[in-house]
């Protein structure tokens, strides 16, 4: 793997030491400061050295790139790299804000090229060991942690508000952040309170924090963070576990659980013997070590982009909380809570239609890029789609053998993988619940983790067979888990295991919060609607695609793409009485 750094101070020369280890071939520098960059290339024997990444990227010949630069340049470089096809393992903090942390990964998602953040204390042994041990302390109540600099705090632009975001907060505070939500198993964020200021230094960033967090779990967690602080209760991102059956804490690492029978406390220890370092060279060796043999079985990494953005989304609150002075009263937003879901991480796409062509119609350019990017295209198709035939002297087998051939045709462009057909009349009479049954029984079978339909709500909408395709369908991604609301058979129902339906995406929709960008595959997109012939005149094909056209760009106005189809992506949760 060829590999190049952008920065390159101690924490780069760090990660460059772990690169050597692994035996990868360091390949490139970016620094805007030639002697610092030149230093850097003799001590790791790097050839090429660039003072813009985007010069670097020109040139080519790199697999992954470490971004370690002030982190007001950790999304421009990362979402340059990303754009590139580099993959990219970032520092924290992840961005300036959540904002930012939102672009970087969508990024990532549009690019198919990973996005790690180094939140480097999930790869040390002992944060390991109070991970896998804390099921022994039952329900974790409450958690504190620490990351807290005594009677030292940095300087230069870690101190300067414009190139850090943040001060102690950003700085040192996501390191207890982060250790608290991997040892809770990364929970969402509910409530944040915070009190922050700044009091041992003449700067524009914080140096002294408190955090309470209340997780979607029912954990609370407290955090302090701080530079020149007289005193810390532990060292960096040391924390404590309080569970209903005992106690668990790293940095010192050992669990404590009450022994009723004997009247006595156990005490157990890790084992591991004492590092000379609180922070080796060896955990940022394991933390890249991870981050390549993600690279080489092209496995999104863990920590990657959405546990970096959930953490800038607890800090922006933080500091917010700190500013307004409301306290617990800061609530996270529905969003946050339930945050649009991914599509790019689906592998298997179930996308329900009411006629042969809504599909590509409404999502043909986000559809080919997923299947592009790996996912599984699969179509149903819920009418049979007779009433729009064009050619009046066509039998019904033979035009429903024509619409079939337009849509096998359409496919391949596409890259849709399989097709089913449920044969409802078009635009006649058929029951609603016999249609939800149906797909019930689709879902159970194919286990997508994302449905894409045509939204049912859609203003103005004067076709039935939309309104109920979409209704039912939402329905049945509600309600596949549930193994008492019957499919329309039984013996599926009973082999089903209940499987994860990540997301739910609406085209034709008023209300998109998603401007899918296609312009890539705009091509694919009117390919696919030339194959429908069965439904349309020459005439009315071409006025189709000019209105498709004028859309596309549309909707795609004050985006950074000319094209876009616009959809509305949710969590399945917020499907019922809007939480």
């Amino acid at each position: 793997m060829k590999i190049a750094f952008a920065g390159t101070g101690g924490i780069n020369k760090v990660h460059a030491r772990g690169a050597q280890k692994l035996g990868l071939e360091l390949v490139a520098a970016v620094n805007h400061r030639p002697e610092s960059m030149a230093e850097f290339s003799k001590e790791f024997g790097i050839p090429r050295q660039y003072e813009t990444i985007e010069a670097m990227l020109k040139d080519g010949g790199v697999d992954a790139v470490v971004v370690s630069t002030p982190n007001y340049l950790h999304a421009p470089q990362t979402i340059a790299a990303l754009n590139a096809g580099v993959h990219v393992m970032v520092e924290k903090p992840m961005a300036m804000n959540a904002r930012e942390a939102e672009q970087m990964c969508a990024a990532a998602d549009k690019s198919g090229a990973l996005l790690m953040v180094a939140h480097c204390w999930r790869f040390h042994p002992e944060v390991q060991w109070l991970k896998e041990q804390s099921e022994k302390l039952g329900k974790i109540i409450r958690t504190k942690a620490y990351s807290v600099h005594v009677h030292w705090g940095p300087s230069g632009w870690f101190a300067q508000k414009e190139f850090a975001g943040g001060g102690a907060m950003a700085d040192m505070g996501v390191h207890a952040l982060d250790t608290t939500r991997y040892l809770l198993g990364d929970p969402q964020p509910v409530s944040v309170y915070a009190k922050i200021g700044t009091h041992y230094g003449s700067y524009d960033v914080d140096d002294t924090g408190v955090i309470i967090i209340e997780w979607d779990n029912g954990t609370t967690s407290y955090i302090e963070t701080g530079w020149w602080q007289p005193h810390s209760d532990s060292p960096e991102a040391g924390a404590q576990l309080y569970g209903l059956k005992g106690f668990g804490s790293v940095f010192p690492t050992h669990l404590e659980i009450p022994n009723e029978e004997e009247q006595r406390i156990d005490l157990i220890e890790t084992g591991f013997p004492q590092q000379e370092s609180h922070q080796p060279q060896s955990l940022y060796d394991d933390q890249l070590k991870y981050f390549v043999e993600c690279v080489e079985k092209n496995q999104t990494p863990i920590p990657g982009g959405l546990e970096g953005w959930t953490n800038m989304k607890v800090v922006d609150a933080a500091y917010e909380s700190s500013r307004t002075g409301k306290g617990c009263g800061n609530q996270m937003t529905i969003e946050t809570i339930l945050p649009t879901p991914d599509m790019f991480s689906a592998k298997r796409i179930l996308c329900i239609q009411p006629h042969y062509d809504d599909n590509d119609i409404g999502a043909a350019g986000i559809l080919a890029q997923l299947a592009k990017n790996g996912a599984e295209i699969i179509y149903l198709t819920v009418t049979n789609d007779l009433m729009g035939v064009v050619d009046s002297s066509l039998s019904d087998e033979e035009a429903a053998a024509t619409l079939k051939r337009d849509q096998f045709t359409a496919a391949e462009i596409v890259g849709v993988k399989e097709q089913y057909w449920l044969g409802y009349p078009d635009a006649g009479e058929y029951n609603y619940f016999d249609v939800r049954r149906d797909l019930l029984k689709y879902i159970r079978i194919i286990k997508p983790d994302f449905v894409f339909t045509c939204d049912p709500w859609l203003t103005y909408e004067g076709h039935r067979d939309h309104i109920q395709t979409g209704l039912a369908a939402s329905e049945a991604v509600m309600f596949a888990g549930l193994t008492k609301i019957a499919s329309s058979d039984p013996k599926v129902d009973s082999a089903y295991e209940p499987h994860d339906i990540n997301g739910i995406a609406f085209y034709f929709t008023r209300e998109p919060n998603v401007i899918a960008d296609i312009s890539s595959t705009w091509e694919e997109k009117i390919g696919a609607l030339r194959c429908y012939e069965a439904q349309f005149t020459p005439q009315d094909m071409e006025q189709l695609l000019v209105a498709m056209d004028a859309k596309s760009q549309q909707v795609a106005q004050g985006q950074s793409f000319p094209r876009g189809e616009p959809l509305k992506v949710l969590n399945t949760s917020a499907l019922h009485v809007g939480i």
